[in-house]
């Protein structure tokens, strides 16, 4: 595991609030009224999800998705939403 992922799980308790904690603390209505009332942009990253539709399929683990996870939980919780499985089959 690279050093700075290992360093960031274990030095981490608990990654910064995000949307989901306003949707978790305020709940369906709450949430969708934050997300109307937010002034500025909402990001969605896909590239977990896209890593199991793509090319990256072949060379991206699971294992090596649950290594970053640490890193994208603690870096990117400013996010509007993760997507990290898709539907296809």
């Amino acid at each position: 595991m690279c050093t700075l992922f290992a360093t960031l799980s274990a030095s981490a308790d608990r990654p910064p609030s995000g949307w989901k904690d306003v949707l978790r603390e305020k709940g369906p209505e709450g949430f969708a009224k934050a997300v109307r009332d937010h002034k500025g942009l909402l990001l969605m990253d896909t590239t977990l999800r896209d890593a199991h539709q793509s090319l990256l399929a072949t060379r991206v683990r699971t294992y090596d998705m649950k290594q970053i996870a640490p890193f994208v939980t603690h870096r990117l919780s400013a996010l509007f939403s993760l997507e990290n499985w898709g539907g296809t089959l």
